[in-house]
């Protein structure tokens, strides 16, 4: 029997915190309360959506395909993927922190959908975190109907399997062999696998929901996890690392550049999908989402004036206003009332009709889709009155759809200004292209 290491016996001794996160997306009725686990510790259910970092546990068993979900048009012909892309980033980072100290992950495979046919074909193998850990290590993945696993290859998963091992996904591997265990097979296939003893990915079928069912499921993967780590990793004693081979170090240097990179990676992502936050707000926050567009992405000098207030204006290097700008959010169309404002405003700022007026407008907000919220034009009525007045509107989605057009223009602060101060009207923008409409 293999030796039980310092670890494992700490583990033992303290008890350990297992979360069994994101049950709820899945749609099981989950406990409050821990749940303790003899001579190991606790399992506590944490929500989908609960602020909770997963990487203040020691190991963490969450159901495949939480992060996704499809829906299918009335006509079958095309299909729409929701994923929770802000979550999923940042879970992925969590797991990865956990990873990075010893600890461990299990995800429940049930039925993994990699590709979604139709009009228009999507590869959508990247959308889940258990996906994202198997393409970590190269594995490919085919449905099957629902088969059950026939052959376990370790015994700290018999429970398990005999209580949930269908499998409705096999597994396929790359020919770069990674330290990996064979955990149940079906037939010939691969059903179930671990890697390095910290990724597990086991066969998940149940068709009970109740607080009782999540509570067994967690418990029993729980207990084969720990055993089946008790018996397989080796504890190295601090003294061992005196010894270093030459690799080591530049190993570690290229880990921490990755890990650096990543990061900058990821905060650059953020900052992307924070521009289109100008569909989806009003009031403040909408006001503070534009500037932060105009001053990192078009590098215009902007004074937001009050933050209790709707408008801002942009300068010239020397302090002296260039435009005055209205922001408004709202379920309605655009209304001559919002243009008036903007008017109002730039004369309560003692400004002249000359300095121009810039309508930044969030309409139709209860319109989800973005072709769903090109489709509403700015009223003729609207634009000859904004033009009468020399103010601009531009409708959010317009703006994300120029900041795309001049995603890589050295000069988008010129066209952007050149675009503001042409005396007023509408500033059209959709994927072919932009303008501005005068009449």
């Amino acid at each position: 029997m293999a030796k039980e290491s310092k670890s494992c016996r700490e583990e033992v001794r303290e008890g350990i915190r297992i979360f069994a996160y994101g049950f709820d997306a899945a749609g099981f009725e989950t406990p409050r309360e821990p749940t303790r686990l003899a001579n190991i510790g606790r399992i506590e259910f944490i929500q989908f959506d609960d602020a909770t970092s997963l990487d203040s546990a020691d190991g963490a068993i969450m159901p495949q395909g939480i992060f996704e979900s499809t829906e299918r048009s009335a006509n079958g012909f095309h299909t729409r993927v929701r994923v929770h892309e802000d979550l999923l980033l940042e879970r992925d980072r969590q797991i990865s922190n956990l990873i990075r100290e010893g600890k461990w992950v299990c995800f429940l495979v049930d039925e993994i959908v990699d590709r979604v046919n139709g009009l228009t074909p999507q590869d959508i193998r990247d959308t889940d975190l258990c996906k994202r850990f198997l393409n970590l290590f190269g594995v490919q993945r085919n449905r099957v109907g629902g088969i059950p696993v026939s052959d376990v290859k370790a015994n700290e998963f018999i429970s398990y399997i005999y209580e949930y091992g269908v499998a409705k996904t096999v597994l396929k591997f790359p020919r770069k062999q990674f330290e990996s265990r064979v955990i149940a097979k079906a037939g010939n296939d691969v059903v179930g696998v671990e890697f390095h003893s910290q990724y597990f990915f086991l066969p998940f079928h149940t068709t009970k929901r109740d607080p009782a069912t999540a509570t067994s499921i967690v418990r029993v993967v729980a207990q084969a996890i720990f055993d089946y780590r008790q018996k397989r990793i080796v504890e190295i004693p601090a003294w061992v690392d005196d010894f270093q081979f030459s690799s080591e170090e530049s190993l570690r240097s290229q880990i921490s550049a990755l890990h650096e990179q990543a990061n900058r990676l990821q905060n650059q992502l953020q900052s992307w999908r924070g521009y289109k936050a100008i569909l989806t707000t009003s009031g403040d926050i909408l006001k503070n989402r534009l500037v932060r567009i105009l001053v990192d992405f078009f590098l215009l000098e902007v004074d937001p004036i009050d933050e209790n207030r709707e408008d801002a204006k942009i300068l010239d290097e020397g302090g002296k206003i260039l435009a005055m700008i209205e922001t408004k959010g709202t379920k309605r169309g655009i209304k001559r009332e919002y243009i008036n404002q903007v008017d109002s405003h730039r004369e309560r700022n003692e400004l002249p009709t000359s300095i121009p007026g810039v309508l930044f407008i969030n309409n139709e907000m209860s319109i989800a889709g973005i072709n769903k919220r090109l489709e509403p034009k700015v009223p003729h009525d609207q634009i000859k009155h904004a033009k009468t007045l020399n103010i601009l509107i531009v409708r959010t989605i317009d703006l994300l759809f120029l900041t795309r057009h001049l995603e890589n223009n050295p000069d988008r602060q010129a066209e952007l200004m050149r675009l503001l101060l042409s005396s007023g009207g509408w500033l059209r923008a959709d994927s072919e292209g932009y303008g501005v409409v005068s009449e």
